[in-house]
């Protein structure tokens, strides 16, 4: 019986050098797929629009700050949404979320 020789696939680069999944372009690259998810929940819970903070700090941010009741940007986010923003909060190297958050909620 003779040995066949199977050939060895080779990966193009280790799992440490691949991109992380979700890399480059975001998942909700069109504007509306942000704000369509809040309708559905505003309409399961009854809540209203004006009961809604959402954060935001890119462009794919725009339609969700602009349906919610209440906007808030970090401080490194692009400018259209800082225009169109109510609040600006600190960036993400100071946890500006997490300040915005303890201040209205605790």
């Amino acid at each position: 019986m003779a040995l066949r020789s199977v050939p060895v696939r080779r990966r193009s680069a280790r799992p440490s050098q691949r991109p992380p999944v979700g890399a480059g372009r975001p998942r909700t690259h069109r504007p509306w797929r942000q704000a369509r998810p809040l309708d559905w929940i505003l309409g399961q819970t009854g809540l209203g629009r004006q009961d809604v903070l959402a954060f935001g700090d890119g462009e794919n941010d725009l339609a969700l700050l602009r349906a919610a009741g209440y906007g808030a940007a970090t401080a490194n986010a692009r400018l259209p949404l800082r225009d169109i923003a109510d609040e600006i909060v600190p960036g993400n190297d100071e946890d500006g979320v997490a300040q915005c958050l303890e201040a209205r909620f605790f």
